[in-house]
């Protein structure tokens, strides 16, 4: 079986290096791997049984064209994670309805495009001494912003807000001190079922992307597992990032379904239980219409 990694022309075109392990869990178990970057005209779909979203880390650029490709992807061939599913993914609004089903989240206020919203206000209200603004759509933490805590003043914090919410919404949270003591933790689940967590080291003076391998606390999973239960269906891949908070449960901090880095390297069996899943997707839709855009 023929199959495609979307990846983007910030990565050069190519698999990214944790993609390679998936990559070679692939090949072993038969099937070829080829990249196809999303943002490239001139890269051809070609006859592929389903596209895999992976290093698209661009996308956030230009939402519209990315979608726009991706229902092209969905009306030709099976495309992972699915079209609906991604673009209410995309919108990082989407917390505000995992709060609505009792998912524990880092508080999150969204600005709307076009709103004024007075920053200092907003930290005040919830006595939050410092906050994180960062766009609705964002990735890789582009423009993020630390306000308050050593970071930018609220001044400077509130013309990121105003030139933010002036092309698009906005996101204010409290920062999160426990991220600097214990990092983030990512779950990473395969069709629905766990296979592996990290431990990402935050702000590691020597690499800032160091990653351990953990065993999640059964509340961390409980959490994970609500939220992917407010999906309209099961991803193939996903990854919940979590803090760990010194007074109360973990909370949720991102609901990754586009583009996470899935840690192939840290866990060796990973690679062949994502294989394992995928083959499963593509056993069960056999003979059913490859469109899964609406």
């Amino acid at each position: 079986m023929r199959i495609a990694f979307a990846t983007a022309s910030v990565v050069g075109g190519d698999v990214v290096d944790d993609d390679r392990h998936l990559a070679a869990a692939f090949t072993r178990a038969g099937h070829e791997v080829l990249p196809l970057p999303w943002d490239d005209p001139a890269a051809p779909l070609g006859d592929v049984a389903a596209v895999i979203l992976r290093s698209v880390w661009n996308y956030h650029r230009d939402l519209g064209a990315f979608l726009a490709w991706l229902r092209a992807v969905a009306a030709g061939t099976q495309l992972f994670n699915p079209y609906a599913l991604v673009a209410a993914n995309a919108e990082k609004s989407y917390l505000l309805g995992l709060v609505a089903a009792g998912v524990p989240i880092v508080p999150t206020e969204v600005v709307a495009c076009g709103a004024r919203a007075d920053l200092a206000a907003i930290a005040r209200a919830h006595a939050w001494p410092a906050v994180v603004v960062k766009p609705s759509v964002s990735a890789s933490s582009d423009r993020t912003l630390l306000v308050g805590a050593h970071g930018a003043d609220f001044a400077a914090g509130q013309r990121h807000l105003d030139a933010l919410t002036a092309a698009g919404a906005a996101l204010v949270q409290p920062f999160v001190r426990e991220v600097l003591a214990m990092g983030e933790r990512s779950l990473v689940f395969f069709d629905g079922q766990f296979s592996h967590a990290i431990a990402k080291e935050a702000f590691n003076p020597i690499d800032a992307t160091v990653a351990l391998p953990i065993d999640p606390t059964a509340r961390e999973l409980a959490v994970a597992r609500a939220a992917l239960a407010t999906l309209a269906e099961v991803p193939l891949y996903a990854r919940v990032d979590l803090v760990a908070r010194e007074r109360g449960d973990p909370q949720l901090m991102e609901l990754e379904l586009i583009e996470p880095e899935l840690y192939f390297r840290c866990c060796a069996p990973a690679g062949a239980r994502f294989v394992e899943a995928f083959e499963r997707r593509m056993a069960e839709s056999s003979g059913k219409s490859r469109t899964l855009c609406p």
